[in-house]
């Protein structure tokens, strides 16, 4: 079976190349446009908006019908019409079908009404009684949950609207927030680092139906989406002026994602490999980031990142669970490997427990 390292890579790669292809084909459609008449896009709009009403109506009421199972790929059909035919004024209207296609297909895998208890259940029935997070529980992994801001949120939301943390209706609404959220900060990126507001809509169509399904508020696609403000601050910044309010935003971002989930340290990869690329460049006489003020922001920024990474390794969850495995990779490629010493056979957390399915979440941001 496939673990979570190779899934982070097979995802990755899949995503890259599908992105690379959508660039290729939003530049040829832009001709199609034009020979396009608005009359037939505004057709297929409508037609759209009656396909998506029909798959609620018939989810809710005739789920088992064959006319239910044809309008799923009808619905996409159109809308990818619609994103290839529809002129840029329509670019809302688009983004929010999308959006309501995403909650309809999350529809499908959420029941109703209900009680939802996961394996974090019982760390919000101690929050709720202590009022706070004491890591000495030992109800959660300490490295990876050092503090459990997931759980603090919904928590909050549940004092804010008096409606049980078990009650599915909790969850259909954080959910719906987030998912929107995610949508939107999805669709954001993808539009300013292609320049293409198809290529945005296209990608939230993607993630709709990606492996996991439902990108929904655990710690992992919290994190996700707080690199996702990371990488779009960081993209926006080089392209414009960097100012003190992008390293704010910036540093705020990663901050947050990081104590979400550790696996945010991403970040630190993705602004390593702009550094190591402006190294380069300089090396070779190519100007990958024009000024000085530029490289200067890339410098303040890869400094705080790591500074906030290790501390967050040290501080929260141990510098021991960290180099256990460097150790053992040095030793193994220089030969001085042990059968008898641990770090020779470690397998990460990650490895061990989690789902592969789980490396889409990190696999998007790596793919843009």
């Amino acid at each position: 079976m496939i673990n979570f390292s190779s899934a982070l890579v097979l995802f990755s790669s899949i995503l890259i190349t599908i992105y690379l292809l959508i660039l290729l084909h939003t530049d040829k459609s832009k001709v199609y446009k034009r020979r396009f008449k608005a009359k037939t896009a505004n057709i297929i709009a409508i037609s759209l908006f009656i396909s998506m009403l029909l798959l609620i109506i018939f989810q809710r009421l005739w789920e088992t019908s064959v006319i239910y199972f044809i309008l799923y790929p009808f619905a996409v059909f159109l809308l990818l019409m619609s994103v290839v035919f529809s002129p840029t004024s329509n670019r809302v209207y688009l983004f929010v079908s999308v959006v309501i296609l995403h909650l309809i297909a999350i529809s499908l895998v959420f029941p109703s009404s209900g009680i939802f208890i996961t394996e974090r259940t019982p760390a919000l029935v101690k929050i709720e009684g202590a009022k706070s997070w004491n890591h000495e529980w030992g109800i959660l992994n300490s490295y990876y949950n050092p503090f459990p801001m997931d759980l603090g949120l919904v928590y909050a939301f549940s004092g804010i609207t008096s409606i049980s943390y078990t009650d599915l209706l909790e969850v259909w609404i954080i959910t719906l927030l987030f998912v929107i959220a995610y949508d939107l900060t999805l669709f954001s990126v993808a539009k300013s680092i292609s320049g293409s507001w198809m290529v945005g809509v296209l990608s939230v169509l993607l993630l709709t139906f990606s492996p996991p399904l439902i990108p929904n508020p655990q710690p992992q696609w919290l994190a996700s989406l707080f690199i996702f403000v990371f990488i779009w601050g960081l993209f926006k910044a080089l392209k414009d002026s960097p100012s003190i309010s992008n390293v704010v935003i910036i540093n705020l971002s990663y901050a947050v994602a990081i104590l979400f989930h550790g696996t945010a340290a991403v970040g630190a990869v993705f602004v390593s490999i702009l550094f190591l690329f402006i190294f380069l460049g300089n090396k070779m006489g190519l100007n990958i980031v024009t000024s000085a003020h530029h490289r200067s922001f890339v410098y303040v920024v890869l400094t705080s990142v790591y500074a906030m990474t290790l501390g967050r390794w040290l501080i929260l969850g141990g510098i021991e669970p960290v180099m256990t495995p460097l150790m053992g990779v040095v030793k193994d490629i220089l030969g001085y490997g042990e059968i008898s010493w641990i770090g020779s056979q470690y397998v990460p957390l990650y490895d061990q427990f989690v789902s592969p399915l789980d490396a889409y979440a990190w696999s998007v941001p790596i793919s843009l």
